[in-house]
């Protein structure tokens, strides 16, 4: 006889909705303002507005959807995935 589990095993570590990457980076957000401002409050505001904009605009897509992006864009080599425009080997 088969029943329910309520544990599902194949779903990414999440800490508050985000990512394990995006959380890290919305909790050094504040640390990061704090050395151009000294509003304390500016400082969490934007770590704060970071992370919620992240859990909008992630919601629904696969993970690492980011890091893909940033390696569309060409700001971050990810190793093992092609290079995502063609590389010429003719000079026409």
């Amino acid at each position: 006889m088969w029943t329910a589990c309520p544990t599902v095993l194949d779903m990414p570590a999440t800490i508050c909705g985000l990512e394990v990457e995006d959380f890290v980076l919305a909790a050094l957000t504040p640390v990061l303002v704090g050395w151009f401002n000294d509003g304390t409050l500016l400082n969490f505001g934007c770590g704060l507005g970071l992370g919620v904009g992240l859990h909008r605009i992630k919601r629904g897509r696969p993970t690492g959807v980011l890091l893909h992006w940033l390696h569309r864009q060409q700001l971050c080599v990810l190793p093992g995935i092609l290079r995502p425009q063609r590389v010429r080997y003719s000079p026409g």
